[in-house]
């Protein structure tokens, strides 16, 4: 058993009210715990049993300062909501200066419990093992990284006019309370749940005085996750084009009549020709099937002083977590609006419209469902591919003296099917810098599509 309480004391930059840490806060706190039981059985002098059973628990909270007080009002900044955990100031990022308020608050927690039995049985030449490994995986988090609202001040409201390049200064942009860009999101409550499950099989046989044979076969199975309440959605692009696309948006069938897209959304989804679809496979993905992993070895004495040794392996690796990719991170579980100034030429620019005093007052009594703007999602490929190595390797070993051998060897690792980060939403073709980026993207109407998507290579 084993035990951490990790308290971890930061200093904001600009104190207590004005924040401007990079993520989390003064007090950071992880919370973890492990335990482990074990116990190994001898039938006989050919046939023994271990079985094990191990539970991890963990608890990871990064809060801002004042993530438990209203401040924003008593400084003047109107149009910030207020939750437990999810207090303080909205985050600024001012061009010339550093970001001042909050860059995002977080509480994680998982659970994991694995059951493992092993098997091992001589039989002549014969050393026999067989095992099976169970984890049930759970993990909760409540990300929020802009549930505060952030700001961003870049200088192109006052740069000058008819000059093809910014010339102004963020530092004025924020003292004219003249914004660029913002956003703001609510944090969804993410409660996911997943199973791994293996068994092997291996005969190292001993052929004779000098060849031995090591022969093995795992299967592994990776269950995609699942959000606990149903609340997560995937997207699966069709076509990609320039200023056009197709895909459809899936989510799972028993929260159909229960979680309102609304029409805004649905509109959005309708002009960039994106259909809604509803599964009863609630994890909106599939698994691979047929993850079997050979495993062959082979040691032979060429004589009392030399052995020449040889093996092969397939190894597949688990479902890796993207970050902040999760399918239950989607709206409109999340809520987001982001305001963006309208497209102009430098120096004839209109701000965004939202000022320091209203914030997002306008998005938030309007609601999210009806504010939504340029929503970005998450995703992942529909049909998954476990990441795998396949792994190689000979050697050749001699005793030049009684203390001293020198073994040359060739090693080998190809890994194919890793996973990688995929935006299907980026441009397919190059415009001059002047051009408006947005309408040329597959999507126009959406941001960015964060794809966890299994394409890696890895050649060693």
């Amino acid at each position: 058993y084993s035990y951490e309480h990790q308290i971890t004391l930061n200093t904001p930059p600009f104190g207590p009210i004005l924040d401007g840490t990079n993520y989390g806060g003064t007090n950071d706190t992880n919370l973890a715990e492990n335990g482990m039981i074990s116990e190994t059985h001898f039938f006989s002098p050919t046939l023994s049993n271990e079985f094990r059973f191990g539970y991890n628990w963990g608890r990871f909270a990064f809060l801002q300062p004042n993530a438990n007080k209203d401040l924003s009002p008593t400084l003047g900044l109107g149009g910030i909501p207020f939750s437990p955990n999810e207090g303080g100031l909205p985050l600024g990022v001012v061009y010339g200066l550093d970001n001042w308020g909050s860059q995002g608050t977080s509480n994680e927690s998982q659970n994991v419990y694995q059951i493992l039995d092993n098997v091992a049985k001589t039989i002549g030449r014969h050393s026999l093992r067989a095992g099976v490994s169970l984890q049930a995986i759970r993990f909760f988090y409540r990300y929020a990284p802009s549930s505060l609202g952030n700001y961003y001040f870049t200088g192109v409201l006052t740069s000058a006019p008819a000059v093809n390049a910014p010339t102004g200064s963020g530092i004025a942009d924020f003292l004219l309370d003249q914004m660029d860009t913002s956003a703001i999101s609510t944090a969804p409550n993410v409660n996911d749940a997943l199973w791994y499950r293996a068994g092997y099989v291996q005969d190292d046989w001993k052929i004779s005085e000098r060849l031995t044979v090591n022969l093995g076969l795992r299967y592994d199975y990776y269950q995609p996750y699942k959000e606990n309440s149903g609340s997560q959605m995937n997207f699966i692009p069709s076509t990609l084009g320039i200023g056009t696309g197709s895909g459809t948006l899936l989510l799972p069938s028993r929260i159909q009549n229960s979680v309102v897209l609304g029409s805004k959304f649905t509109g959005i989804l309708l002009k960039d020709n994106i259909n809604v679809a509803y599964t009863n496979n609630e994890r909106l993905a599939n698994a691979q099937n047929t993850d079997f992993a050979p495993r062959v070895g082979v040691s032979y004495r060429l004589d009392d002083k030399s052995v020449v040794r040889a093996g092969f392996g397939i190894f597949y690796g688990g479902l890796e977590s993207q970050g902040g990719t999760n399918l239950g991170d989607n709206f409109p579980f999340r809520g987001q609006v982001n305001v963006v100034r309208p497209s102009c030429n430098l120096g004839n620019c209109p701000s965004n419209g939202i000022t320091l005093e209203t914030g997002e007052s306008a998005a938030l009594a309007a609601g999210f469902l009806n504010a939504v703007s340029l929503p970005g999602l998450h995703a992942s490929d529909f049909n998954i591919k476990t990441p795998y190595t396949e792994n190689y390797n000979l050697s050749w070993q001699t005793q030049i003296r009684p203390s001293l051998a020198a073994t040359i060897s060739y090693v080998g690792n190809e890994s194919r099917h890793l996973s990688t980060y995929f935006d299907p939403n980026t441009l397919r073709a190059l415009f001059p810098d002047s051009t408006a980026s947005q309408p040329l993207q597959p999507f126009p109407d959406l941001g960015g599509i964060g794809t966890a998507h299994s394409a890696g290579v890895s050649t060693y």
